[in-house]
């Protein structure tokens, strides 16, 4: 197996994932999450279409009854996530500038950030797009302080492990009988 290493990436890709914008300092991909998720939030909050996406998540029968077109709904989601998972797969590359096999799963902050945008931020305790970026930069931040203290890479996981499950537990319905 071969590993991708900087000097294989086009330099086009590499002068990508290191520009700013506008000439500060702030990088250009921090910037268009921020476009991209306000477009999100425009779109689930705003539009026909995302309040009945956010039906199909409650209760797809009730929302099929409110007369919400559930089967082509739940692929255009599906294709808009899968959409975003390789946009965010090419940002990744392109700020690192490598891929290494070895580097630490990225499932895991994924999950923790959303849960916890959702049990911590969220006004009705469901999923916020601006909770969850929110939850990233404060997972960046914390992974980033425990790298410059000098911890190993599986503390970040642990820490990560137990904010989700932090998360997850704040999220759960309070009257759900068991």
């Amino acid at each position: 197996m071969k590993q991708i290493s900087a000097i294989v990436l086009p330099a086009p890709l590499q002068a990508l994932g290191s520009a700013t914008a506008f000439g500060s300092p702030i990088k250009w991909t921090v910037v268009a999450v921020f476009l991209f998720a306000s477009a999100l939030w425009l779109l689930v909050r705003r539009s026909t279409p995302g309040r009945q996406a956010y039906a199909i998540g409650g209760n797809p029968m009730a929302a099929y009854l409110a007369g919400a077109p559930v089967a082509a709904l739940r692929i255009a989601v599906f294709a808009l996530i899968g959409f975003i998972a390789a946009l965010a797969g090419s940002i990744a590359l392109a700020e690192r500038g490598y891929f290494n096999m070895g580097s630490p799963p990225l499932l895991l902050p994924a999950y923790t950030a959303a849960f916890l945008g959702a049990a911590v931020l969220a006004k009705k305790k469901r999923f916020d797009i601006f909770g969850s970026v929110f939850s990233v930069f404060v997972l960046l931040a914390l992974g980033n302080g425990l790298s410059l203290l000098n911890q190993p890479r599986w503390i970040a996981s642990a820490i990560s492990g137990l904010v989700l499950l932090a998360a997850v537990l704040l999220n759960r319905p309070q009257n759900r009988k068991v």
